[in-house]
């Protein structure tokens, strides 16, 4: 089975380096950047993502969270130590780039260690049985929602650097980069809930206190760094920026964090219903992600224009997304006994 997905995953990642040759200079032109080989080199970067992507889905498929957790710890050393070395050389604008190509191909390679034993194991003579089907089925459009979900983060910062100044666009994307600090922080709580959540519903175990639970960890730092981004958000921009010019976008920090608070719940929701099979969500998703886009190419003024499209588009696709579990998984006469699980051990 890893092998027939290697092969597939990796002809994805030959299909994107060949594109990134392809749309550099488009790209280039379009975002006004100076140097065609950063679309190169991102597209190598996201090559090794999907591989490095195979190999944790097959770790989550393990339960095997306290590795995944190591890898995390492990690709951010690698990173760190790659992007000095290249500041360090003088290549300053591809440091980014080029470390988070080693990271996560370096998190790939790694992640061999655990999946050895199953990598050794003689293949089956029984020929593997596999519904193309179904698998499409579930895979076309659960891409395709959490690629319209990605864009969330990422079309608003490749907008900004279209429409404003490369000095202003480097001011957001600065800001975004702070914000996301919310959306790692909290990113491996849906990821750890998929997997568990596909063994009850398989299993007819009660699987909704695991939502419940997955909102209330994602609410509460969420919540504290947010409220930390509009008491100090000087303190904060020196720390992650370590640059007085970046000031400028102190007082649009606090409501960005509001953004990604809010799109950090759209995560653990969107994750929640692929986990269950509900691909249907992909009708909110896709829809959204769109209207976001159109929104900030009509309203783009200011940095508040663009993150206040930003929040509405999230906090409408959140109400709906709840909207739907209430009315398909809950029961507000229960509600208490299906939050008993904070304080049952055995839960």
């Amino acid at each position: 089975l890893y092998i027939l997905f290697f092969k597939f995953v990796f002809g994805v990642a030959f299909f994107i380096i060949i594109l990134s040759f392809i749309l550099a200079i488009p790209l280039k032109n379009y975002l006004h950047i100076d140097n065609m080989w950063y679309v190169v080199i991102s597209g190598l970067a996201i090559s090794a993502f999907y591989l490095n992507t195979l190999n944790t889905a097959f770790l989550q498929s393990l339960l095997r969270f306290g590795f995944i957790s190591f890898l995390t710890t492990f690709g951010g050393v690698i990173k760190l130590i790659f992007g000095v070395i290249f500041v360090l050389i003088g290549y300053r604008a591809f440091a980014g780039i080029w470390s988070i190509f080693f990271m996560t191909l370096g998190m790939f390679f790694i992640a061999f260690v655990p999946l050895r034993k199953i990598l050794k194991e003689k293949p089956s003579s029984a020929k593997i049985f596999i519904n193309i089907k179904e698998i499409f089925t579930y895979a076309v459009p659960t891409f395709t929602t959490v690629l319209f979900l990605t864009s969330f983060t990422s079309t608003d910062v490749i907008l900004v650097k279209h429409f404003f100044n490369p000095h202003l666009a480097a001011f957001y994307a600065g800001m975004s980069l702070i914000g996301k600090v919310i959306f790692y922080f909290t990113f491996p709580i849906p990821m750890v809930m998929f997997p568990l959540l596909v063994k009850r519903h398989i299993t007819g175990r009660s699987f909704i206190n695991l939502f419940y639970l997955a909102i209330f960890l994602v609410i509460l730092p969420s919540i504290a760094i947010t409220a930390f981004y509009f008491i100090r958000p000087e303190f904060v921009i020196n720390l992650f920026l370590g640059g007085r010019e970046y000031l400028y976008v102190a007082k649009y920090l606090g409501i960005f964090g509001l953004y990604l608070t809010v799109f950090s719940m759209v995560n653990v929701c969107v994750n929640f219903f692929l986990s269950l099979n509900n691909t249907k969500i992909s009708f909110l998703v896709v829809p959204a992600a769109i209207l976001q886009i159109v929104m900030i190419y009509l309203y783009h003024s200011n940095f508040y224009q663009v993150i206040g499209v930003s929040l509405l588009v999230s906090s409408i696709l959140l109400i709906a997304l709840l909207g739907i579990f209430f009315k398909t998984y809950g029961n507000f006469k229960q509600f208490k006994e299906n939050i008993a699980f904070l304080t049952s051990p055995g839960v």
